[in-house]
């Protein structure tokens, strides 16, 4: 597929990513033969576009993911979300929605540290605590606000933990996602706890709150209201 037929397919389907994809694309831009490592890549839907420009390795802890991104890429399956030793350096590593599964930040910012070629860069983006107070799912399920963000941990945490796995010049930008659609995909998709961290004893609660969701987003749909709200996150880079 010729990049600008691949560029137009990603911004109709994925369009929501598209300010952090161009920021990952002015990294690499200038490197001659640039290694790029996704943690957590998904699908691959974002690592393929960016393997049009740089030599792409991604990883995922979910099987089925890990295989679906390999028609695309090439994945490491890494069951305990892990970075795989021995595969090299790279000069750029990102990642998205994986911050709330690494209990040891410290230790995960200095492997990624550790995994970087000489001046490499590593970008993420993360929720502030309005972004999470704000978020939609929280009406239903309020319980859960406590847990997100101790999660995440707060931006500031974040940034000190970084610089004191050795990292330099951080750049911290407000980034606008997108608008999301409020529908039965977003409920299901936090069914296993996705993006909340739950805890296995609030299992119960979140299924409860998803239904009412659901229910929710149902009736409104039936009178023809459609709800979204706008995604929007702040994007930390940083270089070795």
């Amino acid at each position: 597929m010729r990049k600008s037929n691949f560029q137009d397919k990603y911004i109709n389907e994925y369009g929501g990513n598209l300010l952090f994809l161009n920021e990952l694309i002015n990294i690499i831009k200038n490197i001659s033969k640039p290694r790029v490592l996704d943690i957590g890549c998904g699908s691959g839907t974002l690592a393929q576009f960016i393997s049009l420009f740089s030599d792409v390795t991604g990883t995922e802890i979910c099987i089925e993911r890990a295989c679906a991104a390999n028609k695309k890429i090439k994945c490491l399956y890494e069951k305990d979300g892990e970075i795989p030793k021995k595969i090299g350096l790279f000069d750029l590593i990102y990642c998205k929605e994986v911050l709330p599964s690494i209990k040891d930040k410290s230790l995960f910012y200095k492997q990624i540290f550790n995994t970087l070629s000489k001046n490499g860069f590593f970008c993420t983006y993360m929720p502030n605590v309005n972004d999470i107070q704000e978020k939609p799912l929280f009406n239903f399920i309020p319980s859960s606000i406590s847990t997100t963000i101790s999660s995440y941990s707060s931006i500031t945490k974040n940034k000190l933990l970084l610089q004191e796995a050795g990292f330099k010049n951080i750049k911290e930008t407000r980034i606008s996602l997108g608008s999301v659609s409020l529908n039965e995909n977003y409920a299901n998709k936090h069914r296993d706890g996705y993006f909340n961290n739950s805890i296995d004893e609030s299992k119960n609660i979140r299924i409860s709150g998803l239904y009412n969701m659901i229910s929710s987003i149902n009736c409104l749909s039936q009178v023809g209201i459609n709800i979204y709200y706008e995604f929007e996150r702040t994007m930390i880079i940083v270089q070795k």
